[in-house]
């Protein structure tokens, strides 16, 4: 993976809290997480500016900012990359969704994603 994909992973697992929903540790007997392996590439203030808060990380302009960051440190210590890369590969893999659209009428229009899925049209 590279670093750009990595960064890029890793700040949409981190938005959608995936390291917390899964539990998932870095090393069972440092009981490292994921988050502090990140904020441990930063120092105090560069965390305060970057705000690896919660609503930070739903601001796609915020997101883009760590992103490029992230990557910076990344290449500057690939042990920790690996690390990460790891973590990410050890997450559940996400389940497929169903989305079901009713409409009722003539000329409507329905917009869903369906990128990866199977369109079944019932009349």
């Amino acid at each position: 993976m590279t670093l750009e994909a990595l960064a890029t992973s890793l700040v949409t697992t981190l938005a959608t809290k995936a390291f917390e929903k899964a539990g998932e540790e870095v090393g069972k007997e440092s009981g490292t997480t994921a988050l502090s392996l990140i904020k441990g590439l930063f120092t105090p203030d560069e965390l305060i500016t970057l705000n690896l808060s919660a609503e930070a990380l739903q601001d796609p302009k915020a997101q883009g900012k760590i992103e490029g960051k992230l990557e910076e440190r990344l290449a500057a210590h690939p042990d920790i990359a690996k690390q990460l890369e790891a973590l990410l590969a050890n997450l559940p893999k996400a389940e497929g969704k169903a989305n079901t659209l009713t409409q009722i009428g003539n000329s409507n229009v329905g917009v869903q994603d369906v990128t990866g899925s199977t369109i079944n049209i019932t009349r």
